[in-house]
């Protein structure tokens, strides 16, 4: 009777420990924005959605780093304001659905291209930066 209920433990035991390794897996491989330069244009893949935004069509490239009491400053999202079709859009690339290297790479390229095309580029860091505006 002891042994039994060690095996079903262990069998329980197992079963929850798979469950939270297919968690952390879907999360890890859960699919991301694809996001392509070429030429003058951005294009961003998101789920079943695509926008093609052109380097002269954006007005402005904030990147937000979010604070807490007693930590560093931490990479929170990229936001793209843009022009499509006469109304002013806003992309925001969180590091869930983008590597904060992958940001801070796009964050550089946009940053290099900036007088070229015209738009303004800000670094801004916020408390609760998922509750920032814009402004």
């Amino acid at each position: 009777l002891i042994v039994h209920i060690r095996i079903r433990d262990v069998f329980s035991l197992l079963i929850a420990g798979l469950s939270i390794l297919t968690g952390f897996a879907l999360y890890f491989l859960f699919p991301r924005d694809l996001i392509l330069v070429h030429g003058d244009t951005l294009h961003v893949v998101r789920r079943n959605t695509h926008h093609d935004i052109k380097l002269s069509d954006i007005i402005e490239v904030v990147l937000v780093y979010g604070k807490r009491i007693g930590w560093r400053p931490y990479l929170d999202h990229l936001r793209i304001k843009y022009l499509d079709e006469g109304r002013v859009r806003t992309l925001k690339l969180g590091i869930l659905s983008w590597d904060s290297e992958g940001i801070s790479e796009l964050y550089g390229y946009l940053n290099l291209f900036r007088g070229r095309y015209g738009y303004k580029v800000y670094v801004k860091e916020s408390w609760l930066p998922e509750l920032l505006r814009d402004p």
